[in-house]
C-alpha cells in the first residue's frame, strides 16, 4: 500500500496565497504566509514588495520601506516597486526621494499618467514648480479627465496669481469628480476672494454635502461664519472640523476666536493650549493672552504676550493688549509706551485708550483699570494644501487656502 505525500508549496505559489489575503485584507494571515515564502527562497524580489505591502495593510511603515527597497535590490526594473516606494517616500514627507523613484518609474514607463501626477506633487512640495507644472500638464495630456491632476495645477497658479487658471482647473477637476470636497472648498475661496460671500458659502455647503467627514469645509464655513458676526456658527463647524481632525490647528484656533466673541473664555484658553502645541505663531499667544485677560489672569497672561513679542517685534495686537496689561498691574509708563507703539502702527482702537488714559503726547497719569479688549479676531489662518495621493488628493491635512 503506497502513503500519500504532501507536496511541498513553491514560493509563486506562496505569492498567489498572500496576493488573496491582501486582498481580503487579511493581514496577519498574509505575514505568516510571507515568512514561509522568505524562508523558502529569499532572492525572489515580488516576495519582498508583496511584503511591503502586507507591511502596510499593518501600518508598519518603516518595515514597508525595507521590504520595497530589498524588492528594487533584486529587481531594478518594476515600475510597480518605484511606485510603491515612492508612494510611501511621499507618506513620509521625503518628496526628494518620491521624485526620485518616480524618475525611474517614468523612464520604465513613459504612458502612465500617475507617475507624472505623483512627480508633480513631489515637486510642488519642494517647490519647484516648472518641473511640478510640466509633470501635471504630463499626466493631463495622457488622460485629460485626471480630476486631481487639475486641483494641483490650480494650487500652482494659486501661487502665479492666475486667477482665470485656477477657477478653470477647479471647475475641470469638478466636472470630472463632482464630490471632490478639496475643489469645492478652493473655488469657494475663490468666491470669497471675489467678495461673493453668498456663493462661497453655497461651494462650501456642497463640500460638506459631498464628504461630510472632511475637516476642510466646516472650517472654511466656519471661518466665513466668524466673518459674518456668526460666533455660535463658526464654533459648531470648528466643532465638526475638529471631530473629523482632533490635531487641526487651525479649528482649534477658530474655535477659540468664536468663544473670544462668546465670551468662553475657559474653553478659549484650553483651545489655545492646542494650538500652542501644533504651531505657536504670535497670533496663537496673543490669543492665549486675550483669554487670560477676560479671567482677569493680567499677571498670567503678560508672559504670553511677550512671547509673541519675541516672534514679532511689531506685533500691534500683542503691543496693544500688552498696554492694557500692564496699566491693570499698575505699570503706566511701560503700559503707555506700549500703547503709543501699537498706535504708531496703526492699532484701531490704541490712539482711544491713550487718550483715555495716557494723555497725549505720551504724559502719564493716574487712570482707573483699563476696560477689556476689544473681542477682534485675527483673520483666519491659510492652511497648506493636503498631500496628494495616487488617485485623488489626499485627506485634508488639511488642509486648503483659506479666507483671510
Amino acid at each position: 500500500m503506497g502513503t500519500s505525500m504532501l507536496r511541498a508549496q513553491t514560493a509563486p505559489e506562496y505569492e498567489t496565497q498572500i496576493r488573496a489575503q491582501l486582498a481580503e485584507k487579511n493581514y496577519e494571515k498574509a505575514l505568516e504566509l510571507l515568512k514561509l515564502s522568505v524562508r523558502l527562497d529569499s532572492t525572489r524580489a515580488e516576495t519582498f514588495y508583496l511584503g511591503g505591502k502586507v507591511a502596510l495593510g499593518l501600518q508598519d511603515y518603516n518595515n514597508g520601506l525595507g521590504f520595497f527597497t530589498r524588492a528594487i535590490q533584486l529587481d531594478s526594473l518594476k515600475k510597480e516597486y518605484y511606485d510603491a516606494r515612492g508612494s510611501l517616500f511621499m507618506k513620509f514627507l521625503r518628496f526628494d526621494a518620491a521624485a526620485k523613484d518616480y524618475n525611474k518609474a517614468i523612464l520604465l514607463d513613459a504612458a502612465n499618467a500617475d507617475f507624472y501626477y505623483n512627480r508633480g506633487v513631489a515637486l510642488y512640495e519642494l517647490r519647484k514648480m516648472e518641473g511640478a507644472l510640466s509633470d501635471l500638464n504630463s499626466a493631463l495630456a495622457i488622460n485629460q479627465a485626471y480630476a486631481a491632476a487639475y486641483l494641483y495645477r490650480a494650487y500652482i497658479k494659486m501661487d502665479q496669481n492666475d486667477a482665470p487658471g485656477v477657477k478653470a482647473d477647479l471647475e475641470s477637476c469638478i466636472k470630472h469628480d463632482p464630490k471632490n470636497a478639496e475643489a469645492l472648498v478652493q473655488l469657494g475661496n475663490l468666491k470669497y476672494i471675489n467678495n461673493d460671500n453668498a456663493g462661497a458659502l453655497a461651494e462650501y455647503e456642497k463640500a460638506i454635502t459631498a464628504n461630510p467627514k472632511a475637516s476642510t469645509p466646516y472650517y472654511a464655513r466656519g471661518a466665513l461664519r466668524l466673518q459674518q458676526s456668526d460666533p455660535a456658527g463658526a464654533k459648531a463647524d470648528a466643532d465638526s472640523a475638529l471631530r473629523h481632525s482632533a490635531f487641526y490647528g487651525a479649528a482649534h484656533q477658530l474655535r477659540a476666536e468664536a468663544n473670544l466673541r462668546l465670551k468662553n473664555y475657559t474653553e478659549m484658553y484650553e483651545d489655545c493650549n492646542a494650538v500652542l502645541k501644533l504651531n505657536p505663531t504670535a497670533h496663537a499667544w496673543v490669543l492665549r493672552a486675550n483669554a487670560l485677560y477676560n479671567q482677569r489672569k493680567f499677571t498670567e497672561a503678560l508672559p504670553d504676550l511677550n512671547e509673541a513679542l519675541k516672534l514679532e517685534r511689531n506685533n500691534s495686537e500683542a503691543l496693544f493688549l500688552r498696554g492694557l496689561t500692564r496699566l491693570r498691574i499698575n505699570l503706566p509708563e511701560s503700559g503707555c509706551n506700549d500703547l503709543r507703539m501699537a498706535d504708531s502702527l496703526g492699532y484701531s482702537g490704541a490712539y482711544k485708550m491713550r487718550v483715555q488714559f495716557c494723555g497725549l503726547p505720551d504724559t502719564v497719569k493716574a487712570a482707573p483699570p483699563p476696560p477689556t479688549p476689544p473681542a477682534v479676531p485675527a483673520p483666519a489662518p491659510k492652511e497648506k494644501p493636503a498631500k496628494a495621493k495616487k488617485e485623488k488628493p489626499a485627506k485634508t491635512k488639511g488642509t486648503a487656502k483659506k479666507p483671510e
